[in-house]
């Protein structure tokens, strides 16, 4: 993994060598403690991070959801968004990823009459008091309708300014900073 390197940073990573997904790395400056956490789940493409703050630690998880996802995936996906968000409840909560709901309107919680899959994400969220902080659309494509795929949820309201910066090589996934 030496070629992902980045100069004063921890890398975790998960699900690298599984032909099946995409794997997951994240990033921690090395100034900060932090160590991986395993996440129970039988959901594969999520990876969690602890990191020690003085008043409490904060964990950081990130996601990938593909477009094609079943029912019985989401169901997973919604699962653990629900244990994670019940069980640390002393903890600051940080879920972030590309989730690919790409028929939810964010600017008012809503997804479309026959859109079964985008109700549940939202009711997952209310269900479990959390907030989402994304507001503008994330992923762009030649002609095709932005969307805002990318999210940022949270336990707290904790996120006060997001940056939408250009992607980074070939992706059309704007960078959240």
């Amino acid at each position: 993994m030496i070629e992902f390197a980045i100069k004063g940073y921890n890398i975790f990573s998960t699900n690298l060598s599984i032909t099946h997904t995409r794997g997951i790395l994240m990033y921690v400056e090395k100034n900060l403690q932090a160590t991986q956490i395993d996440v129970d789940t039988t959901y594969q493409e999520i990876m969690g991070i602890k990191i020690r703050d003085n008043q409490k630690d904060i964990l950081l998880f990130t996601v990938y959801r593909s477009p094609g996802s079943s029912n019985a995936n989401d169901a997973k996906l919604f699962d653990i968004i629900t244990k994670i968000s019940s069980t640390e409840k002393h903890s600051q909560v940080v879920i972030m990823g590309d989730f690919n709901f790409p028929e939810i309107n964010w600017s008012n919680w809503m997804a479309s009459a026959d859109n079964k899959k985008g109700k549940d994400l939202i009711k997952c969220l209310r269900d479990n008091f959390l907030y989402q902080f994304v507001d503008q659309p994330t992923r762009a494509r030649s002609t095709q309708t932005p969307h805002t795929l990318d999210l940022i949820i949270a336990n707290e309201e904790c996120i006060n300014d997001i940056e939408y910066l250009s992607p980074i090589g070939k992706s059309d996934h704007n960078v959240l900073a």
